[in-house]
């Protein structure tokens, strides 16, 4: 029984191995796309897009880090104007 299962299991990787490979890889993401910024799909809606906007505000905004280095903080910082700009840049979209 446990070697049918061991077979079993192997040849289920296998198979699963194969079917990844023949998988198309994604494209390169720009990294100064606003999409690619909020992690959102281009067909989100206004309250899907809202969401997501306070979800990583909340996650990246540099009060968070205030009492860590500064070098920490300018990073949380930057990070949070980006995350403004993409959002205005997506809202102003839809």
């Amino acid at each position: 029984m446990l070697v049918r299962l061991n077979v079993r299991s192997e040849r289920l990787q296998e198979a699963d191995s194969k079917s990844k490979s023949k998988q198309a890889a994604p494209p390169p993401q720009d990294k100064s796309d606003p999409y690619y910024i909020l992690g959102i799909d281009r067909s989100v809606t206004a309250s899907e897009l809202a969401a997501r906007y306070k979800q990583l505000i909340k996650a990246n905004h540099p009060d968070k880090v205030a009492l860590l280095d500064p070098e920490i903080q300018a990073f949380a910082e930057e990070r949070s104007k980006r995350i403004i700009k993409a959002y205005e840049e997506v809202a102003a979209g839809l």
